[in-house]
């Protein structure tokens, strides 16, 4: 029986752990892998077992000792939740002070226990939390159910099965070079006069000077990127505005999408450039992929960043500005990769946050990354994206004059998504602005 019930006490301990990590994962199930939470899962069990040998030596009380872990556990999982409420009362009280302050409340708090608790009440407090932990984790398991279905289920499509048409070789045929460049949350004139009053003029006379067709009014059927790229990529609707549960079969329709037929079929190679393993590259002859993943695009990041760790698990930005950086060197160099029948295509997620830039290329703070409440944040980050556009298209077209370039955006900045507080209208009132977006085209310099 009392095997039994430091087993109990145990498996609370480890519910309490794991539950962000889960909660994470069903909510994200139709992107998210079970993999992605592995490993910071593990870590942070790990942690726990630890902490509770550490406690247990000094207390020599098992069921004890796993409580009190449990409540240190619950602290620092939701520590970044209380600090925020804690500055807002006491605004002189910085993370340091608050650690210290809650490590001595905890320790107190673990005295009391070992001295005064009944161990039939800690028994008691330890099966509360393993009976909650369990019913939330399966809950939200359930729930999830339907996106692990259907991903799985799209997954394993294959390629041919996806699109009606397959890709026939005609090797004799020979076309000039095609370069499609996408650009995340690049906002149209109506979306960026509408959310940050800028006029974009001086950037679109810089295309017209080298002789693009540039389009102030298009818009997209939707503000959502996993919506209107793969419609983008497939020709057609293929995707429709629709709740995330069905993001697994949006992104289904990114393998090999008929657009790449078309071009395979008329004898183009692949050329991609992929800035967060968006694009398919399974088919591509050359191809380039980002060195340093973005912390803040994985699952591990949305698990820490409520917890005590959160100061040390960032990224300052500079990662993603030497991405940035690569990627544009690529795009010039892919100029030079072959004469004839290549297609480049590059997906760059800028400039949608996180934003780690100002317009003149210095890295703006951390507090600001996921700042949609001032406008001037973003618009910095396009203005610096302008400035490294700019030479990269004029390189392309001085090595490959008789070529087809097009760039475009998938939607506008989404402040009013991000940031509904700052309006009084809704999304759908919203969604003209939100919808319009950088559209231009280069067709051999006529």
């Amino acid at each position: 029986m009392e095997q039994y019930k430091k087993a109990r006490s145990i498996l609370g301990l480890v519910g309490i752990t794991i539950f962000p990590g889960f909660f994470i994962y069903f909510q994200n199930a139709g992107e998210a892998s079970f993999r992605d939470i592995w490993g910071v899962t593990t870590l942070m069990i790990g942690g726990a077992l630890a902490t509770f040998g550490t406690v247990y030596v000094i207390s020599r009380n098992w069921i004890k000792s796993a409580l009190i872990v449990d409540i240190g556990m619950m602290l620092f999982l939701n520590f970044s939740i209380l600090e925020q409420i804690v500055i807002k009362l006491f605004p002189k009280v910085y993370y340091w002070h608050l650690i210290l302050i809650i490590v001595f409340i905890w320790i107190l708090a673990g005295i009391f226990i070992i001295a005064y608790f009944l161990e039939s009440i800690v028994m008691t407090s330890s099966d509360m939390i393993l009976l909650v932990t369990s019913i939330l984790i399966l809950i939200n398991g359930i729930f999830a159910i339907p996106q692990i279905v259907r991903k799985v289920t799209y997954s394993n499509i294959s390629k041919t099965d996806q699109n009606s048409s397959p890709a026939l070789s005609s090797s004799s045929e020979v076309h000039e070079n095609f370069y499609l460049f996408i650009f995340d949350e690049y906002g149209g004139p109506e979306n960026l006069t509408r959310y940050c009053n800028f006029d974009n003029a001086d950037f679109y006379q810089q295309l017209i000077d080298m002789k693009f067709n540039v389009s102030s009014t298009s818009h997209n059927e939707a503000y959502e990127t996993v919506t209107v790229v793969p419609n983008l990529l497939n020709l057609g609707y293929v995707n429709k505005r629709t709740g995330p549960s069905d993001i697994a079969i949006k992104r289904s329709k990114l393998k090999n999408p008929r657009l790449y037929q078309i071009l395979k079929s008329h004898n183009y190679i692949l050329n991609i450039l992929d800035s967060n393993g968006f694009l398919d590259l399974a088919d591509s002859t050359y191809c380039y992929v980002p060195e340093n993943i973005n912390p803040e695009e994985t699952v591990a990041y949305f698990i820490l960043k409520n917890t005590a760790v959160y100061p040390f698990y960032k990224d300052s930005g500079s990662k993603d500005l030497e991405e940035m950086h690569k990627m544009f060197e690529y795009g010039r160099k892919s100029s030079t990769f072959e004469t004839k029948n290549l297609f480049t295509i590059a997906y760059f997620s800028n400039p949608h946050l996180p934003w780690f830039v100002d317009e003149k290329g210095h890295l703006i703070s951390e507090l600001d990354r996921f700042n949609s409440w001032d406008s001037n944040v973003y618009l910095g980050q396009l203005k610096y994206l302008n400035s490294c556009l700019y030479p990269m298209l004029y390189e392309i077209i001085q090595n490959d004059p008789e070529s087809v370039i097009m760039i475009v955006s998938d939607h506008g900045f989404r402040q009013p998504v991000n940031a509904p507080e700052l309006f009084s209208t809704t999304i759908e009132d919203e969604s003209t602005y939100l919808t319009n977006i950088l559209n231009a085209v280069y067709y051999k310099g006529e």
